[in-house]
């Protein structure tokens, strides 16, 4: 409960009369332990590369995870430690980038305004690291917080169904192949003749 409630609560009971002052706290008491309590997230998903003995990144996580959620905010705030892992092993890096900057993936329902993308700029390494790097700092840094995110905002089927209908619909306006019935990868493949379906209602 919030202060705000907590003083109101008080001053009712003040004014009351004992037996509605008992009344009073009986219901405070229920309403009170009505509220679910967060349950942290887990992760138990193997991780796709070894992230390395760095600490850093399982405490960021569950402090990500603790309350149950993982917000926007928090998931750029992963996003970006994974990144700044990246830049300490020498690459440059670009991002992390916001719709409409970086790359788009297109899958059906999909709205990249919820995803953040990035740049890593090989460089002149003849080993050609920067794909090893980049695996093992998501591993440390991002990749539990980015699949639960993504969990989160995983569209429903009702969303699919619509954001493919707006596909469609554009791909006909811009006089695209569309057949009957009309297939996903029309739709995908209208993605790139600038049809944005997440755009639209």
């Amino acid at each position: 409960m919030t202060d705000g409630m907590d003083r109101l609560a008080v001053g009712g009971v003040r004014s009351a009369t004992p037996i509605f002052a008992l009344a009073a706290a009986l219901w405070l008491a229920t309403a009170c332990s009505s509220i679910p309590a967060a349950s942290p997230i887990t992760f138990n998903e193997p991780l796709p590369f070894d992230p390395g003995p760095d600490v850093g990144g399982p405490a960021l996580q569950r402090e990500i995870f603790a309350d149950g959620q993982v917000t926007f905010d928090e998931y750029e705030r992963a996003v970006t430690a994974a990144i700044g892992c990246i830049r300490d092993e020498g690459f440059r890096v670009e991002g992390p980038l916001r719709y409409p900057d970086g790359y788009i993936v297109v899958t059906p329902g999909s709205d990249p305004r919820r995803s953040l993308t990035y740049r890593i700029f090989p460089g002149d390494d003849p080993q050609d690291r920067a794909g090893e790097v980049d695996g093992r700092c998501q591993a440390q840094w991002s990749y539990a917080v980015s699949a639960v995110h993504a969990r989160q905002v995983e569209p429903t089927e009702d969303e699919i169904q619509s954001w493919l209908q707006r596909a469609w619909d554009c791909a006909r306006e811009k006089g695209l192949p569309v057949s009957t019935p009309p297939t996903v990868k029309e739709a995908t493949d209208a993605v790139v003749f600038d049809c944005r379906p997440w755009e639209t209602e």
